[in-house]
């Protein structure tokens, strides 16, 4: 049976809205975007409207929706080092086979991957669990990547972290009081990984 076939779950997971979260997370993607980009599990391809002129050719690619591309992560329908930078954003944690995503996001890039998951270490995430008892992480969510597991996935496929790229507080009380970036408590954490 292929990856796609045990995948069917986070396959069908395509998301039709953004969050303030979602823009805020965009907009510092799309300054490391330059080239020909390729933007896996672009959900409604808001990344578009955020990227600059050093971006010659963006093209959306989801499971679902109104984009440019409709695909798999796992069979990309591209050649090899096709883009100068693919974007894979809050996907990694919707799916059984994040190693084999990576894998084909790897062969179809020419030189740099921009990829960023939930941090489930974020203030955010800290506090609901100790008020509420409970993970602030919707259902769809079935794993949870910290810079280990990002750090052990890409040794496995031979790719090199350039950076984490630090982000704010956007909690209403951290982000009022704490007007600082962060690698370690912010909600996303987002790797810029060269070939």
């Amino acid at each position: 049976m292929s990856v796609e076939g045990n995948d069917f779950h986070s396959l069908k997971q395509y998301q039709s809205w953004n969050s303030k979260d979602d823009i805020y997370r965009f907009k510092i993607l799309s300054e490391y975007c330059f080239g020909d980009v390729l933007d896996v599990g672009c959900g409604i391809a808001l990344l578009k409207n955020y990227v600059s002129s050093d971006c010659h050719k963006y093209i959306g690619l989801d499971a679902n929706g109104q984009i440019d591309i409709h695909a798999s992560v796992y069979n990309l329908p591209f050649k090899n080092d096709t883009f100068d930078t693919v974007v894979i954003s809050e996907v990694l944690e919707h799916l059984e086979h994040p190693l084999d995503a990576l894998k084909e996001i790897k062969r179809v890039s020419r030189s740099r991957i921009i990829a960023s998951v939930p941090n489930p270490y974020s203030v955010q995430q800290l506090y609901t669990i100790f008020i509420h008892g409970y993970s602030m992480e919707t259902e769809n969510h079935i794993l949870a990547f910290s810079d280990g597991e990002i750090n052990q996935i890409c040794k496995r496929l031979n790719l090199k972290i350039d950076r984490r790229i630090p982000t704010n507080f956007r909690e209403p009380l951290f982000g009022k009081y704490m007007p600082i970036k962060t690698k370690r408590f912010a909600i996303d954490l987002i790797y810029l990984i060269r070939k």
